[in-house]
């Protein structure tokens, strides 16, 4: 677009070496399936609930705005990564400064498009 390459999912290239115990950056890629048909229909918003996630541990993230959770659903975010980690309560805020993740969600939430 313009000229400027998109990518998506963010490459990761280049990253930080720092001399500590463990000695680079850590990626965890995970994904999940959840029934919840179960629960009240006006509490899940759907039957089914599938995402796919990543989380990268770095000595340092940059650019810094992209330190945080972005969650994507159906390949849309419409917002910016959230630092808060959705308001997850931490004793060590450091680490939050130190890592990234995005949470791709292909199936359920989209309601959530539109809140």
């Amino acid at each position: 677009m313009d000229g400027v390459e998109l990518l998506r999912p963010i490459r990761f290239s280049g990253l930080p070496q720092r001399p500590n115990v463990i000695g680079g950056p850590l990626m965890f890629v995970g994904k999940d399936e959840v029934d919840l048909s179960t629960m009240p229909e006006e509490t899940r918003g759907g039957r089914q609930l599938s995402f796919e996630a990543y989380f990268l541990w770095t000595s340092k993230v940059v650019p810094q705005e992209h330190r945080g959770v972005l969650t994507r659903v159906n390949d849309a975010s419409g917002t910016l990564f959230d630092e808060t980690f959705m308001k997850y309560q931490v004793a060590e805020p450091t680490r939050l400064r130190q890592i990234t993740a995005e949470i791709f969600v292909s199936h359920g939430l989209d309601a959530a498009l539109n809140y």
